[in-house]
């Protein structure tokens, strides 16, 4: 994740990108929250820059679900202050700058000013001052602008970073606001030491726009109109770079996954064929001891005490019957036996339903400690009741019930938003009430007729 950060700083936007896929996929395969929460933000960042927004959107709202598990821990608070930071980000680029001065506004109820904090608080609490003052100025409250900018300036204090050069930005718009020139050009000229540096395409942009407002209202139509085809010409060529890299990055993914599907096929066949010869070696022993086996019957026929039974050494063997359906919640069988004789007045069954109504309405069978004992307590009843009604009107024992319902919400919930096909299986099992992908994996086969992985890959096909 570090040298993801390191080539992002450098302008190697495609070695960046590189990088923070493969740290979101290291810690992926190795549960390490600390490192999901990271890499998805830093790639949220990618997506925004070369305005994937609804890429970046998803990436961002991963990083966040992922920074919530380590709650309590050291880089929680700096994680979560990172994301709101990107939130705020998003919201400028959208043209919400009330958002994102609010969202602002809650990291700086997080952070404290300390005379003791290090280079890492101090970068954290002068860029947000920085942007409270951006956004207050897109607002066109200047004074307020001004207040905050000054504040970040006084919180960088000797510290050499690249939240000084957007401070001075800022304040030039504010001079030439005003109209006060001579301080508009000082503030642009403070500026220039830093556009020489690398991974500040952005930063040069920014001078050439205001650099282009300072000399219309200089009058100097001429140099004013060559800024902002510099602005245009910059604009473009970074939105240009950073798509490229991205391409290219993802051409390297899809030739590594045909490489991957090739090697994957090549195991496979020799998987199936070992398996093949396996079978062939255990039906040779099969039919071996079958003919071993016979001989040996007949003599114990020969030796028994009543040589005469047709049954020999059989009469003693028991056999087993099998249920005649093999029933996926064994618990309801039992469950059936209990209801059959049962009658129940009219007005309750009616009481009843209506109850059951409204705990699909609640969403109580998303409760993953949810039992027949705690709904029949829930809906003011006994079990037999409850199991009663499930039965007589909706077809179906409790938990064929319950699991029905959860799967129904969830592939409700799919097909309503699109982001979910982006999301882990556990991630899905959680939403829907189950404690485990596996029981949720099984649930949804049952249910629907294909595994969550494989109706995913269908749905993401059919949504382009």
């Amino acid at each position: 994740m570090l040298k993801a950060k390191i080539h992002r700083m450098q302008g190697e936007q495609e070695k960046s990108f590189i990088y923070a896929l493969k740290a979101r996929d290291i810690s992926n395969s190795t549960f390490l929250v600390a490192g999901q929460a990271s890499s998805s933000r830093l790639l949220s960042s990618i997506f925004r820059e070369i305005g994937l927004m609804n890429l970046a959107k998803r990436y961002l709202d991963a990083a966040e679900m992922a920074n919530e598990e380590q709650k309590g821990a050291p880089l929680y608070l700096f994680t979560k202050i990172k994301i709101t930071h990107e939130r705020a980000f998003q919201a400028f680029a959208a043209k919400d700058d009330v958002a994102a001065r609010d969202l602002l506004l809650k990291v700086a109820d997080l952070v404290k000013t300390d005379s003791k904090d290090d280079k890492k608080a101090v970068l954290i609490k002068a860029t947000n001052k920085q942007l409270l003052g951006i956004s207050y100025l897109n607002l066109g409250q200047v004074e307020e602008a001004e207040k905050y900018l000054y504040e970040s300036l006084a919180i960088v204090g000797n510290h050499e970073n690249l939240v000084r050069p957007y401070i001075y930005c800022a304040l030039a718009e504010i001079a030439l606001k005003r109209n006060d020139l001579i301080q508009g050009e000082y503030y642009l000229e403070l500026m220039k030491p830093y556009l020489s540096k690398n991974g500040v395409e952005g930063l040069k942009t920014l001078w050439y726009s205001v650099s282009a407002s300072y000399y219309l209202r200089k009058n100097d139509i001429q140099q004013s109109v060559r800024y902002k085809d510099s602005v245009r010409y910059n604009q473009q060529h970074h939105w240009e770079t950073k798509i490229k890299a991205v391409d290219r990055v993802f051409d390297q993914l899809v030739s590594s996954k045909d490489n991957y599907k090739n090697k994957y096929k090549i195991a496979l066949a020799c998987s199936i064929a070992l398996s093949s010869i396996l079978l062939l070696i255990a039906l040779y022993h099969f039919t071996v001891w079958l003919r071993i086996r016979k001989p040996v019957e007949e003599m114990a026929v020969l030796h028994s005490p009543n040589p005469g039974s047709s049954r020999g050494i059989k009469e003693n063997v028991t056999v087993q019957k099998l249920p005649e359906e093999d029933c996926l919640f064994p618990k309801e069988q039992k469950e059936e036996s209990e209801i059959k004789e049962i009658q129940i007045s009219k007005e309750t069954e009616d009481r009843l339903l209506l109850a059951i109504e409204k705990f699909e309405d609640a969403y109580g069978y998303l409760d993953k400690d949810i039992s027949l004992s705690s709904m029949a307590n829930d809906l003011g009843t006994n079990r037999r009741y409850v199991s009663y009604i499930l039965r007589k009107y909706k077809n179906k024992g409790f938990y064929s019930y319950i699991q029905d319902k959860r799967i129904k919400y969830i592939v409700n919930r799919i097909k309503l938003d699109t982001e979910l096909l982006d999301y882990k299986l556990t991630q899905l099992a959680n939403m829907s009430g189950f404690h485990s992908s596996s029981k949720f994996s099984t649930a949804f086969k049952s249910e629907v007729g294909f595994s969550p992985s494989a109706y995913i890959q269908i749905a993401k096909r059919e949504t382009g």
